[in-house]
């Protein structure tokens, strides 16, 4: 059995990483964008207060 692949196979392989990644990149950000959206508003409140108060304390 010869381990090394074709030109043909290569090329094979390489559509189907291709056609695997798009939907899990493209779900990946729909999901990083729902997460963002979901995130409650008194956490971003108190994060953005953090910032301020850190921001400020090194002006």
């Amino acid at each position: 059995m010869n381990p090394s692949l074709t030109p043909q196979q290569v090329e094979l392989l390489f559509c189907l990483f291709i056609w695997l990644c798009i939907p899990v990149l493209f779900f990946g950000a729909m999901g990083l964008i729902w997460l963002i959206n979901r995130v409650p508003q008194r956490f971003t409140y108190s994060l953005n207060r953090w910032v301020d108060k850190v921001l400020l304390k090194e002006v």
